[in-house]
């Protein structure tokens, strides 16, 4: 990480939760996305989440690419 520009504090929670795991354990699904997973991607792009919504789409970001596709794509746009 940039130690010039410090993660916000959603993409450090996603960041420590990913780092927890062994890269090779991950699945790398392509699931496609409900429309409420969607929203709460959006949710957490724009800082938004409550710290429970965040813990529960932990899950969905570390196992398929699609949800980290979006999320990506949500913060390269601002979002």
């Amino acid at each position: 990480m940039n130690a010039e520009h410090p993660p916000n504090d959603d993409l450090k929670v996603l960041h420590d939760f990913l780092g927890a795991f062994d890269q090779s354990a991950l699945a790398h699904a392509r699931a496609d996305l409900t429309d409420e997973e969607k929203r709460e991607i959006e949710g957490l792009a724009q800082g938004q989440l409550t710290p429970e919504q965040r813990s529960s789409l932990l899950p969905v970001l570390a196992t398929n690419e699609n949800a980290i596709e979006l999320l990506a794509s949500l913060l390269k746009s601002g979002a």
